[in-house]
């Protein structure tokens, strides 16, 4: 982990939680697993089917235009005991969004959730981690908490054309009591690894979520 990524982390972990969580609460040694810009029609589903069976939960943060795309795969997060999280509609960048439009999209991915599993996501990941007084101020309009993340595998970026087994050593290397990971399920390296991530640690000190309670945020 470079020093500006350090930096970034003592930045984040210094937030009061009201603001933003970045790692689970402190009495909670959990591991929790979060899935950014789904639903994938054969990715998800993939994730979804290992979970089930090392009988693990998550977070997925969803994408509103995609969740209307694949319905049924939304409704198997939330049948399944996942949590349903709001990534905004369209997946805008906020440094580069007006904030009414912005805040807009949040609002439309939660009418577009709503509609398919009854009820409207509490919790919020801006795109890409994106965090700045835009993002507080449009979450917190719509009642939404900011989750983000305190560690992750990069396979989004620096390890975009590595290996899966790449992907898993990252956040093994880096793994820590209480934190938040962060994978995409629109990526096919996460399935790919999944399996091996939580034999691996569940087989240290840590524990990946069976359950997720707010409390623990």
């Amino acid at each position: 982990m470079s020093i500006k990524d350090k930096f970034r982390q003592f930045i984040k972990s210094a937030l009061p939680r009201w603001i933003m969580i970045y790692k689970l609460k402190k009495s909670n040694t959990d591991i929790l697993f979060t899935f950014d810009d789904g639903p994938d029609p054969v990715f998800t589903p993939e994730i979804l089917d290992i979970l089930k069976r090392k009988k693990k939960k998550a977070i997925f943060f969803v994408i509103g235009e995609k969740a209307l795309q694949y319905p049924e795969i939304i409704r198997r997060i939330s049948d399944e005991g996942h949590i349903i999280g709001n990534h905004t509609h369209t997946h805008p960048h906020d440094r580069k969004t007006n904030i009414s439009v912005y805040k807009a999209d949040i609002e439309k991915a939660q009418e577009a959730l709503e509609s398919i599993i009854g009820e409207k996501p509490r919790i919020f990941r801006p795109p890409c981690g994106e965090f700045n007084l835009k993002t507080v101020y449009s979450a917190k309009r719509l009642g939404l908490s900011i989750m983000l993340m305190s560690n992750g595998g990069g396979e989004w970026n620096e390890n975009a054309k590595a290996d899966p087994k790449v992907v898993e050593s990252q956040i093994l290397r880096n793994i820590e009591p209480s934190q938040i990971i962060v994978m995409h399920d629109n990526n096919p390296k996460i399935p790919a690894m999944l399996s091996s991530l939580i034999d691996n640690i569940d087989s240290s000190n840590l524990l990946v979520a069976t359950q997720i309670e707010t409390s623990q945020f």
